[in-house]
C-alpha cells in the first residue's frame, strides 16, 4: 500500500495539470452560485439556444479527451524524438513497453496507474458536470431526488477510481468485463447507442423541474460512454480509425483555441454563447497553454511552466499596485453641476411643491420609498417589472409618489434601468407604455431588454484579455467593466428609450437632476457602493448628507470623487456597474486617489440602511413642521416598498470546522440584509418566486414554430442567479405580477395613489 501511494503521488504530478483544471472546474460549477445556476439553464433551451446542449458535450468530450491524452506526451521516450509529425501521430502516444530492472508486479502497478490514471480524470471532469447539475437542482430546490445526494454520488465516484488504480481490483473488474462476448461492432455500437440516449434525456425535456433529472442521467451516460471508449480504445484493431480519432480531436482543439483567441480580442462575440460554454472552451486553452510549457520545458530541462506561473503572479502584482495601473480605473465625465443641494433641501422642496395635493387628498397622501433586493438579472428584471406594472397602471408613480429608489446589485440596475426612462418621460411627457404589443414575445419592454446575455462577453473577458492585461499591462482596451456598461447602454436604447442617439444610461448622473419639470423635483436615485480598502459604504447621491446625524457612517462618493478629481462625475451606467460588481465576473472599480469599488451587496444587499434613513430624516422634518402645517403629518403615510427574492428557508445543515469561519463571513451578508428587511417593517413586500407559467396563445405559437413537444400544459421554470435569462425564466418572472400575493399589494398601493385627488 505504500508502494501504490507513492506511486499514485508521483504519477499525480505527471497529471498536475489535468488536476488544476479539474479543481478549478470543480469550483466553478459546484461552489461559485451563477455558473450553478448556468447548469439550470441548459433544461430552459428553446429552438435558437438548443444547439448549446451538444456543444456543451462536445467540449467537455474534447477537454476530458486531452486531459486522458497529453500526459502520454510527458513520457521520455515521446518528448525527447518529438517533432512535427510525431506530434500527429498516434503511434507517437502508444510506445512499445520496455524492459524493466524492477521486480514485474511492481512494474506493472506504476505502468498501471500511470495508464489508468489519465483515462479516469478525463472521465472525472465529465462526472463533476453531472454531479453537478444534481447539486444545482438540490439547491435550487432544497430536496435531494434520488437516494443520496450529489455530493455523495461524487464521493462515491472518486472511491471507485480510486479502486480501479490498484492493479489487482482493476484486474478483478477486468475479468468480469472480459467474459461477455466482444466485437468491435458492438463496441460503437453500444457508444452510438449512448450518445444517442444522452442527446435525447438532454434535449427533449418540457423545461421543467424533471428535465433537470433528465439532464443529470444524460451527463452521466456521457461520463460512462467516456470511460468506457477510453479503455477500449486500444482494442480498435485499425491504426487508420485511431489515427482519425485523434487527428479529429486535435482540429477540435485547434478549432477551440482559435475561437479563445477570437473572444479574448472581441468579447462580444461570446453572446451567443452560454457562459459556461466560454468557460470551457477558456479551460481547453489554458491546458494547451500550460502543456506546450510544460511539453518545452521537459525536452529542454526547464521548470518552465512553474516559473511562468511564479512570474505572472509576482509581475500581476507589481502591476495591480502601481499608481499607472488603470485598466480597471472608471471613467470619469465632467459634472453637470457645480452644487448639490442637501438632504434636507430636497426633502422641503419636494414637500412644498406638492404641498397643495397632499392637503387636498382624500386618504393618506402615500410617499412611496423603494428598496430592492441584488440577485443578477433576476432581481434587476423583477425591479423593473414592478415599476413598469405601477407606472403604466399610474402615471402619477414617478411623478407625484416616487420619493426614493435605492437598492442592491442587481435590484439597483432595474431601478435605474427605469428611472432613466421615467426620467425622460418626468421631463417631456409623451405617450409612452412600458408594455410590448400584442403580438411580441414578452408583455413588457423590460423583459425584452432583460432577455440579452449580460454574462459571457464578462467571463470572456475574465478569462482572456483582462487576465492578460492585468499581468502584462501593456494595452489598451475596455475592460469587463466598461463591456458591461456598454451592453446595458446599448439594450436599453434598442429596447426601452428607442431614441437614437439619445442613450439615457450614458448620460452624467447629475444631468438628471438639472431642471424642475413644471415645477416639481425628480425622485432621489441613490446607487450605493461598498469601499474596498475599508469595507465602507458609498452612496452616490444627487444630495449631500454630510452633516445630517442619520447618514453617520455613510459616504458621499461624488465628494470624495471631486474632491480628488474638481469637477468630475460618472455616467449613469457607471455608477450602475459599481453598484453591481459582482465577485470576480466583474472587476473592482478603480478610481485613483480614492481606491476601489465592489457590489452594495457586501454591506446591503437590499438598500434599506439608505431608506430607513431617509424616511427618518422625513419625519424629523414632518414633525418640524407640525405647528405651521397641523394636517401635513396626519395626510402622509410613508410606504416601503420592498422588492425582493422570497426563495426558502433551508434547514440548516452542519459544516465542518475548516468550512465554518468561510460560511460564516458568506452568510453574514444575506444575515444582516435579512435583519434589514425586518427593521423596514413593511406592508408592501413584493416577493419575486417560482411561478408556472401555462400555455398561452404566444408560448404555443412559439412551441410550435420551435418544434417542441410537451405532455404539460404548464411548466415551473427555475430563477437563475447571473446575468443570464432563460425566456421560460423571463415568462415565469412575468407572470408572478399576476401571482394574487403581488398584484393585490401592487393594486393596494395604486388605489392608495388614485385617491389623492378631492
Amino acid at each position: 500500500m505504500v508502494d501504490w501511494l507513492r506511486m499514485l503521488l508521483s504519477e499525480g504530478g505527471n497529471n498536475i495539470i489535468s488536476l488544476l483544471i479539474i479543481l478549478l472546474f470543480y469550483f466553478i460549477v459546484w461552489e461559485f452560485p451563477q455558473a450553478i445556476d448556468l447548469l439550470l439553464i441548459f433544461n430552459q433551451i428553446d429552438a435558437t439556444t438548443i444547439w448549446h446542449i451538444p456543444l456543451y458535450y462536445a467540449l467537455l468530450v474534447i477537454l476530458g479527451t486531452i486531459i486522458w491524452i497529453a500526459p502520454a506526451y510527458f513520457d521520455p521516450r515521446v518528448y525527447r524524438n518529438l517533432n512535427l509529425k510525431s506530434f500527429f501521430s498516434v503511434k507517437t502516444l502508444l510506445p512499445e513497453s520496455r524492459k524493466s530492472s524492477m521486480q514485474r508486479p511492481l512494474y506493472l502497478k506504476r505502468l498501471h496507474i500511470q495508464k489508468t490514471m489519465p483515462k479516469i480524470l478525463g472521465s472525472l471532469l465529465i462526472i463533476i458536470s453531472s454531479t453537478g447539475v444534481l447539486n444545482a437542482y438540490e439547491q435550487s430546490y432544497n430536496s435531494i431526488p434520488l437516494w443520496t445526494s450529489a455530493r455523495n454520488y461524487l464521493t462515491i465516484t472518486v472511491v471507485l477510481f480510486l479502486l480501479v488504480l490498484i492493479y489487482p481490483i482493476y484486474n478483478w473488474f477486468r475479468n468480469i468485463f472480459f467474459k461477455i462476448p466482444q466485437n468491435k461492432w458492438i463496441i460503437y455500437l453500444l457508444i452510438f447507442l449512448g450518445f444517442v440516449t444522452l442527446i435525447l434525456l438532454g434535449i427533449l425535456n418540457d423545461q421543467d423541474k424533471d428535465g433537470i433529472l433528465k439532464l443529470f442521467i444524460s451527463n452521466s451516460v456521457l461520463a460512462f460512454v467516456f470511460l468506457s471508449f477510453t479503455f477500449l480504445f486500444k482494442r480498435i484493431r485499425s491504426d487508420m480509425t485511431k489515427t482519425m480519432i485523434y487527428r479529429v480531436v486535435l482540429i477540435l482543439v485547434i478549432l477551440s483555441l482559435l475561437y479563445y483567441i477570437l473572444i479574448a480580442i472581441k468579447p462580444a462575440y461570446s453572446q451567443a454563447l452560454n457562459p459556461l460554454l466560454v468557460i470551457l472552451i477558456s479551460l481547453i486553452a489554458f491546458y494547451i497553454i500550460a502543456f506546450a510549457l510544460k511539453l518545452t520545458g521537459k525536452r529542454y530541462k526547464i521548470p518552465l511552466l512553474t516559473l511562468f506561473i511564479i512570474a505572472c503572479f509576482i509581475i500581476g502584482e507589481m502591476a495591480a499596485k502601481k499608481d499607472g495601473f488603470d485598466h480597471y480605473a472608471i471613467e470619469p465625465v465632467p459634472a453637470s453641476k457645480d452644487n448639490r443641494p442637501d438632504m434636507d433641501s430636497h426633502i422641503n422642496q419636494w414637500f412644498e411643491q406638492r404641498k397643495e395635493q397632499i392637503l387636498n387628498s382624500q386618504q393618506h397622501y402615500p410617499i412611496i420609498l423603494v428598496s430592492a433586493e441584488g440577485g443578477g438579472s433576476r432581481a434587476g428584471l423583477w425591479s423593473f417589472l414592478v415599476h413598469s406594472y405601477l407606472q403604466n397602471s399610474s402615471p402619477t408613480y414617478f411623478k407625484d409618489h416616487l420619493f426614493l429608489l435605492t437598492g442592491a446589485s442587481g435590484g439597483s440596475v432595474g431601478n435605474s434601468m427605469f428611472y432613466a426612462q421615467a426620467s425622460q418621460l418626468f421631463r417631456s411627457p409623451t405617450d409612452y407604455s412600458f408594455l410590448l404589443g400584442e403580438d411580441a414575445e414578452f408583455q413588457y419592454k423590460a423583459s425584452a431588454l432583460y432577455n440579452e446575455n449580460f454574462l459571457s462577453s464578462s467571463v470572456a473577458g475574465l478569462l482572456g484579455r483582462d487576465l492578460l492585461q492585468s499581468i502584462a499591462n501593456r494595452f489598451s482596451y475596455d475592460d469587463r467593466g466598461r463591456l458591461l456598461e456598454e451592453e446595458w447602454e446599448l439594450a436599453h436604447l434598442e429596447h426601452i428609450s428607442r431614441k437614437k442617439p439619445d442613450t439615457l444610461l450614458k448620460r452624467e448622473f447629475l444631468s438628471f437632476y438639472q431642471a424642475e419639470q413644471n415645477g416639481f423635483s425628480p425622485p432621489l436615485l441613490i446607487i450605493n457602493t461598498t469601499h474596498v480598502q475599508s469595507g465602507q459604504y458609498y452612496l452616490i447621491s444627487p444630495v449631500t448628507f454630510d452633516n445630517i446625524t442619520e447618514f453617520n457612517g455613510l459616504n458621499d462618493f461624488l465628494t470624495k470623487m471631486q474632491a480628488a478629481h474638481p469637477g468630475s462625475s460618472v455616467m449613469l451606467s457607471t455608477a450602475m456597474s459599481l453598484n453591481a460588481r459582482f465577485p470576480y465576473i466583474s472587476p473592482a472599480g478603480r478610481v485613483n486617489k480614492l481606491g476601489q469599488f465592489v457590489d452594495s451587496g457586501y454591506y446591503d444587499n437590499i438598500g434599506g440602511s439608505v431608506s430607513s434613513r431617509v424616511k427618518s430624516r422625513i419625519m424629523a422634518y414632518l414633525d418640524s413642521r407640525v405647528n405651521q402645517d397641523t394636517l401635513l403629518l396626519e395626510k402622509i403615510r410613508i410606504i416601503n416598498l420592498v422588492i425582493k427574492y422570497k426563495g426558502e428557508d433551508k434547514s440548516p445543515k452542519p459544516v465542518t470546522q475548516l468550512r465554518a469561519p468561510l460560511s460564516t463571513l458568506l452568510n453574514v451578508r444575506s444575515g444582516h440584509t435579512r435583519e434589514i428587511e425586518t427593521r423596514l417593517n413593511s406592508d408592501f413586500i413584493i416577493e419575486l418566486d417560482t411561478t408556472r407559467i401555462g400555455l398561452t396563445p404566444i408560448r404555443i405559437k412559439r412551441m410550435i414554430e420551435e418544434q417542441i413537444a410537451s405532455s404539460k400544459d404548464s411548466i415551473t421554470p427555475v430563477l437563475p442567479l447571473g446575468r443570464f435569462l432563460s425566456k421560460a425564466a423571463i415568462e415565469s418572472i412575468e407572470a408572478r405580477l399576476e401571482d394574487d400575493s403581488v398584484s393585490s399589494k401592487l393594486d393596494e398601493l395604486l388605489e392608495l395613489m388614485n385617491t389623492d385627488q378631492p
